[in-house]
């Protein structure tokens, strides 16, 4: 029996977390300063207002050091909304149709995710070019000028809609099912989402072949030999399996901006 669960989720990239060390945080403050420097114009405080400027310009100076390639234009993710539905099979619902941990069967495993991924990122091509606009306007005190370019700097924010199936999803799911499997001392019934997750793997290299492919392939094999052990009892690693589980997060980071 298939059992199909949905799930909404927003990630935001927000001040405080670890992660926002990365590009994302630094393009969240690139808006703050912008927002800052907007409303030192309105109060007609020209040296705060440039300040302001300044800083997020330095920030998208950081944020062009640190971007992986020097394409344009350079879009870094800010946040994302990600909905999805999962689908498990099999599953053994109870009568009342309550769908529970432990009415999954012994061979249980996702057998797909999809959903919706709604990302958006900071132009930082356009935003650089809007914040040397306002900069020129601030140094010659044209106070008009200057507040439209800052304003223009709110619209470089562009969403970006994915739909269909999310195959790096159903890859970090299996992995923590089978991880669940194995701490609970199940380690046959960890067999069979160790091998949805390779197949998830493939799913994900055929849809996305230009990346990492020599890891992807690595990555798949061991899942399918970690099934296959897991089958006969002998358990992968803990430690290896939270290896895995961070590197498709890295991989879904990488995609899409988030975790």
């Amino acid at each position: 029996m298939l059992h199909r669960l949905a799930l909404v989720a927003t990630l935001v990239a927000c001040p405080g977390a670890l992660w926002c060390q990365s590009t994302p945080g630094m393009a969240l403050t690139v808006l703050q300063e912008t927002r800052l420097a907007q409303q030192a114009v309105t109060s007609q405080e020209p040296g705060a207002a440039l300040q302001h400027v300044r800083q997020a310009k330095s920030m998208i100076a950081e944020i062009r050091k640190s971007a992986p390639s020097s394409s344009e234009p350079l879009l870094v993710p800010i946040s994302a909304e990600v909905e999805t539905t999962t689908t498990y099979t099999p599953v053994k619902p109870a009568k009342n149709g309550d769908i529970t941990a432990a009415r999954m069967k012994k061979r249980t495993s996702i057998r797909e995710v999809e959903g919706d991924v709604t990302t958006d990122r900071l132009d930082v091509t356009q935003a650089s070019a809007h914040l040397d606009t306002a900069e020129a306007a601030l140094e010659r005190s044209d106070f008009v000028a200057a507040g439209s370019a800052l304003a223009a700097v709110n619209n470089d924010v562009v969403r970006t809609k994915t739909t269909g199936d999310l195959p790096l999803l159903k890859v970090r799911e299996n992995l923590e099912l089978a991880r669940a499997r194995i701490m609970e001392d199940n380690v046959k019934a960890a067999a069979t989402p160790l091998r949805a997750a390779a197949e998830g793997v493939a799913a994900f290299h055929g849809s996305e072949p230009a990346i990492r492919s020599g890891q992807l392939e690595t990555m798949r094999t061991e899942f399918e030999t970690a099934s296959r052990e897991a089958f006969h009892g002998h358990a992968v690693e803990i430690d290896r399996l939270n290896l895995w589980i961070k590197e498709v997060n890295d991989l879904q980071r990488k995609i899409y901006g988030v975790q």
